[in-house]
């Protein structure tokens, strides 16, 4: 029953927590819904009847104002005025007035004199694609019988139509640009796009229609439309050129269908994509939803992916006026999948390209992508381990191979594209047997789409002949092991400088600082040595030095300094004792290059001497590793001080090890009175100083200098990786081969994590706020703060029936008279917090006002909870928090499994059966939970004291109730509060709240703001002096399904569990709708306490019989209230 209503998650979603790294992921994913509003609204109007009088119509034109009216707020009313005329006029009554922006591609064609000619073609599965045919051109010697007419093959990418080939005219396209240069050319349509929606027996209304992607393209599509043109034209041989997808499916023809490779003469790949795994695009951001198929399918309609409908059509003619300030929407709109170069948009052409793109493809084909970008593979798709084997025959799909990829490819890319991210070529690139051209185009802005409509576009070279030049790649490998790439024209086209003419004199050119052979071509042959040297007569070779963009096949040591990442060079070494003058200005530099990793303090930078210097005995000792390591170890055997000598005292040994890029220099650096090896020694210990595997010991000098020549001291580039590899998983865990190294170090496709459980050592823990490597976030140490006040605190683990492991911090007493260790009775209070908080907030505004002191201080013993999911309490026995199935609860199961574990936990410890609880918001949620579900924990309570209580929530306040009317529609919800965590307290927020609220500052009120969008504001209550603090720790997190409860509550004006469904409902409660919790259940002593401008917890929902008092407070301010104590045995 569990798996069949609720969403299931992998046991390691490595790109699930990947995606939440991401510090745009919440404003591209709100970007993305915003749109699909928009344009899921617009679109009713294509479903309207032909009656302006229609009540659905009138609706569906309400509805598609009052959206328009709320995203688009601070637009003048006259410019309001004119967008919702713009509606009127496409009425269903009026509809035939609208502007003529979608014409077919073939009537495009003859409106500009050329031949245009459509056929038809029928895959061996039975899709009908439509072809678009220019025979031929109206330039001088492209006319009918003239020249050869060598096919050519255009076939678009991702979401587009042949349209795109012509839709810029005769000047600038390329469809007609091949004509006029005497090509046959053919523009192709891929199944599921505007013209190719046939099928010799399905309809496109099927679902069945739309289970295919890119390799169904490759497999079928193209070699049934090379078919066609041999069998119209007569000639085996063509061109091939491919944007985007079309150069993926060209690939996955080469592998699944490679006797047709041989009939192309040259393949020429605009924007080449095959692995995707560093794409910017969107398409990135739902790539951990690859296997929430229903999510995708809700999400972008169903089986087809973006469909080109009435809805996309109205939404261009309304918005995209040449000129209009909301032109940047639209190309904003256009761009949001591919990427964005609006100075390169024909914005006059806005509308009409609108009118043709997205021409649509099918959600699987996106799906396709998506898996990519997870997988980090080129492989084929993956229907899941069961569904590959009835595929496959194997578990996981298996990979294309680039080297069945043998025509002659000139490949074409730019540094802005989203989707052919230049990394992801590079790889393509190096793997491709007969690589004629890998050229780059020199323009920092150019994007994916620009290929066929950029206004510059013609600066490219021409796609088959490249200017008309021949063009050769060579690659060389130096002494040192660094692959170069050169670039070689031949001969040239001027009289006399052709193949075989003259002597040919090589002429090496090779470019400067930051630069390219590109450099040398880019300007064409009027203007670009390349071309007038080979012009001239010469063989050119344009080099390519290391490092470069050709020339990086050893980037990563290029970047890190070969496998050793910063060694303690020569180099390193004259550059500390040239520049680092002590007191000179020019200290500040050497303190950021040594802290550059580290973070910076130069206040504590100090003055070194070295261990002999000192009169301290050195020994110097070597020890071989299991795996062959040879490590020195430096010994300080005894110290100076009195009895610390040599045969006095115990001498225990004290092992003492540096961190990272470090050495057993910085334990001795900065002397006997600071360096922790001399205090250590003169204490009475045997100091032995450890240094790691990869570094190097040398000697030391002063100051700077000499902590620069000790810092860094090296290490292997590996050892950095696999810190960074750290920062992307957000896991401690062993280093990570990829799936496949990963299956033979490990056995598993992902690494394991370390498990701190097994560090059983005693440790002692030092850290700081201002350490760039070690975070406190990271380190986890709340109860720090608690020690900071003077106050004992304990941190305990409970682990829930369901398998969560819960964090509570303990205050067992207080600093008071008469509230210390072994004074007074201490009862416990368990105290337990809301929505998206934590521990944190009973103890962060201090002694004085903070509840949890006060308690502590009244003689109390304080239990502070946290719930699952939050900062502290993000275990589980056999789950991570990358595992979307860890993320799968609500307020039921805090107030079934998490209360009483915690519970049960503070009886564990004191022995005592009674405790008062007091519950804050969504604290007092889950024990309303509790005393229905639990009852038996219900008597155990001497005392409920409700802060801001939760149940019913219909009248709610919070932009939550906004939410509401969405609920049932899930996918949506994950996408816009990201994914199955909402909210988290991550290291992002706690670094805006300590840049932007300043005490005092402007800023103060925005960071209220941020912290009350949720419950309400009250500013006059609020420390602004402790908002970088409370920010810090707030949100603390919690499920997107808890959000999605309270939600449910708005829309149902019940009480009640969460709702599944009706089908899950009666697999879940037996009945079709969740079941109420009841009132009667809750009974306990109930202090209940509220205020006006709560925005949660509104006043209506009251009705109480127990004790109730109103305060002047919000959602957030209420708990920190000062309430009066009162020490007898019924109430506090």
């Amino acid at each position: 029953m569990y798996t069949s209503c609720r969403r299931q998650g992998k046991n390691d979603n490595r790109v699930l927590y990947l995606a939440r790294t991401q510090r745009d992921e919440k404003k591209m994913a709100k970007i993305a819904c915003i749109l699909a509003i928009i344009v899921a609204v617009v679109s009713l109007s294509s479903a309207a009847p032909a009656s302006e009088n229609n009540p659905t119509w009138t609706l569906a034109r309400s509805m598609i104002q009052t959206k328009l009216h709320k995203m688009l707020a601070n637009i003048p009313p006259e410019i309001i005025d004119q967008i919702n005329a713009g509606i009127m006029t496409h009425s269903p009554a009026k509809r035939e007035e609208e502007a003529d922006n979608n014409i077919p591609t073939p009537q495009m064609i003859a409106n500009e004199g050329y031949p245009a000619e459509i056929h038809s073609v029928t895959t061996e599965d039975g899709y009908i694609l439509q072809m678009h045919r220019i025979p031929h051109g109206l330039a001088p010697g492209s006319g009918p019988g003239e020249g050869t007419k060598t096919p050519v093959f255009v076939q678009h990418g991702l979401l587009c139509s042949s349209a795109d080939w012509v839709v810029t005219g005769p000047s600038e396209a390329l469809g007609y640009k091949l004509a006029d240069a005497g090509y046959d050319v053919w523009l192709g349509n891929i199944r599921g796009n505007t013209y190719s929606k046939n099928h010799v027996s399905l309809s496109p209304d099927e679902s069945e229609f739309w289970q295919y992607d890119w390799d169904q393209h490759g497999k079928y599509d193209v070699p049934a439309m090379m078919d066609k043109i041999s069998d119209v034209s007569g000639k085996q041989d063509m061109f091939y050129i491919g944007h985007s997808m079309g150069t993926t499916m060209f690939w996955v023809m080469s592998n699944e269908r490679p006797e047709y490779r041989d009939r192309i003469k040259g393949m020429f790949a605009l924007a080449p994509v095959a692995r995707v795994d560093h794409m910017l695009s969107p398409i990135s951001y739902i790539a951990p939803f690859v296997d929430e198929v229903n999510w995708i399918m809700t999400l972008f309609g169903l089986d087809e992916f973006l469909p080109s409908d009435a809805g996309i059509n109205i939404l261009a003619d309304l918005f995209c006026i040449p000129g209009g300030w909301i032109q940047d929407v639209c190309s904003n709109i256009l761009f949001i999948l591919c990427g964005y170069d609006e100075p390169q948009l024909p914005q006059e052409l806005l509308p009409t390209i609108l009118g043709h793109t997205p021409a649509g493809t099918s959600t699987r084909t996106i799906v396709h992508y998506a898996q990519g970008v997870n997988s980090g593979a080129f492989q084929k798709y993956d229907f899941g381990p069961s569904g590959n084997m009835d595929a496959y025959g194997a578990p996981y799909p298996p990979e294309y191979d680039r080297d069945m990829i043998t025509s002659p490819v000139y490949a074409y890319w730019a540094d802005n594209d989203w989707l052919a991210h230049p990394e992801d070529v590079a790889w393509l690139m190096r793997g491709l047997p007969n690589l004629q051209l890998d050229y780059r185009v020199p323009l920092d802005m150019f994007n994916h789409l620009d290929y066929l409509w950029a206004i510059d576009v013609d600066i490219l070279p021409q796609m088959i002949a490249n200017e008309g030049y021949p063009a050769e790649i060579h690659s060389v490998t130096t002494e040192d092991g660094y692959i170069l790439q050169m670039h070689r024209i031949p001969h040239g086209l001027a009289p006399g400088s052709g193949p075989g003419e003259g002597s040919k004199t090589p002429v090496f050119v090779q470019h400067g600082l930051l630069s390219s052979s590109a450099d040398w071509v880019v300007t064409g042959p009027s203007e670009a040595l390349g071309y007038k040297l080979a012009d001239a007569g010469y063989d050119v070779w344009l080099g390519n030095s290391r490092g470069n963009t050709y020339s990086k096949n050893h980037w990563i040591m290029t970047l890190f300094g070969l496998d050793e990442f910063l060694p303690s060079d020569i180099g390193i070494n004259i550059f500390a004792d040239l520049f680092c003058i002590p007191g000179g200005w020019i200290q500040d530099v050497c303190s950021n290059i040594l802290f550059l990793l580290g973070g910076y303090d130069e206040p504590q930078l100090p003055q070194p001497q070295m261990i002999a210097n000192e009169g301290y005995p050195a020994e110097i000792h070597s020890v071989t590793t299991e795996d062959g390591y040879i490590l020195q170890m430096h010994r300080i055997p005894h110290g100076l001080a009195p009895g610390s000598g040599p045969g006095e005292g115990t001498k225990t040994p004290v092992f003492v090890q540096h961190g990272l890029l470090s050495s057993s220099a910085d334990w001795v650096v900065t002397g006997p009175s600071e360096a922790l090896g001399y205090k250590l020694a003169d204490a009475g210990y045997d100091v032995w100083l450890g240094n790691s595997r990869g570094n190097t010991y040398s000697k030391n000098h002063d100051l700077l200098p000499t902590i620069l020549g000790h810092v860094p001291a090296g290490s292997s580039t590996r050892t950095i990786v696999h810190y960074a590899q750290g920062v992307n998983s957000g896991a401690f865990q062993k280093y990570d081969f990829g799936p496949s190294g990963n299956m033979d170090a490990y056995g598993t496709p992902y690494p394991p994590e370390y498990d701190r459980d097994m560090i059983t050592s005693p440790v002692y823990a030092y850290w700081a706020d201002n350490d760039w490597l070690a975070q406190p976030e990271n380190i986890n140490l709340k109860p720090q703060i608690i020690s900071n006040d003077g106050y004992p605190s304990e941190t305990h683990q409970v682990t829930t029936e369901d398998g969560y492991i819960l964090e509570m911090h303990r205050i067992p007493h207080g600093v008071a008279p008469g509230s210390g260790p072994g004074e007074g009775s201490k009862t416990p209070v368990y105290v337990q917090h809301g929505i998206l908080c934590s521990s944190a907030d009973w103890v962060l505004s201090g002694p004085e006002e903070s509840l949890a002191y006060k308690l502590a201080d009244a003689g109390y013993d304080v239990w502070l909870g946290n719930l699952r999911g939050n900062t502290y309490s993000k275990g589980h026995e056999s789950l991570t928090e990358k595992d979307s199935e860890f993320w799968q609860f609500d307020w039921d199961q805090h107030g079934k499994y998490d209360a009483p574990a915690m519970m049960d936990l503070i009886t564990s410890v004191t022995g005592k059966q009674e405790m008062f609880y007091i519950g804050h918001s969504m604290g007092s949620t889950m024990f309303w939970v509790l005393s229905n579900e639990r009852p038996e924990y219900r008597d155990r309570i001497k005392g409920m004291f409700a802060l801001a209580p939760v149940s019913r929530v219909d009248h709610m306040m919070s932009p939550i109730a906004s939410i509401a009317p969405f609920i049932d529609e899930l996918s949506w919800i994950l996408l816009y509060f990201g994914l199955d965590e909402f909210l988290p307290s991550d290291i992002g927020i706690g670094f805006l709240a300590e840049l932007i609220c300043i005490p005092g500052g402007w800023s103060a009120a925005i960071c209220s703001n941020i912290l009350f969008l949720i419950c309400g504001f009250d500013e006059a209550q609020l420390n602004e002096e402790l908002l970088p603090t409370i920010l810090g720790h707030t949100p603390a997190g919690t499920s997107t399904r808890t959000m999605a409860h309270y939600a449910q509550q708005v829309n149902s004006g019940t009480f009640s569990k969460f709702d599944y469904g009706p089908t899950c409902n009666m697999e879940t409660y037996g009945t079709p709708y969740p079941p109420e919790y009841e009132r009667k259940m809750v009974t306990s002593p109930v202090y209940a306490y509220w205020s006006d401008n709560d925005w949660l917890a509104q006043p209506e929902v009251y009705s109480s019989n127990n004790v109730s008092m109103s305060l002047m407070c919000d959602h957030v301010l209420c708990h920190i209230q000062k309430l009066n104590i009162d020490k007898s045995n019924t109430s506090l």
